[in-house]
């Protein structure tokens, strides 16, 4: 299970979100997808893809970069 350890601002509406993890034998790789609930729901039903952005080995921290251009919710709501 993935817990979020950090959501950083990198430009206008570009985000960096980092997310800590218990260590593996599967190493992911940048470019892999991981499939992410967004709830507890059924709704979406569908879980969202988002391609790995880095991995740091060490911290066991995985990295994903993406556009928020979503005009009905404030990402800066997200709680850490």
């Amino acid at each position: 299970m993935l817990q979020l350890s950090e959501l950083q601002n990198i430009s206008k509406d570009h985000y960096l979100l980092k997310f800590q993890f218990e260590a593996s034998d599967k190493i992911p790789q940048p470019g892999q997808c991981i499939e992410i609930k967004v709830n507890n729901l059924t709704d979406p039903l569908l879980r969202r893809p988002i391609s790995i952005f880095n991995y740091e080995d060490k911290k066991n921290i995985i990295s994903f970069c993406f556009q928020w251009t979503c005009l009905y919710f404030n990402i800066a709501t997200i709680e850490i």
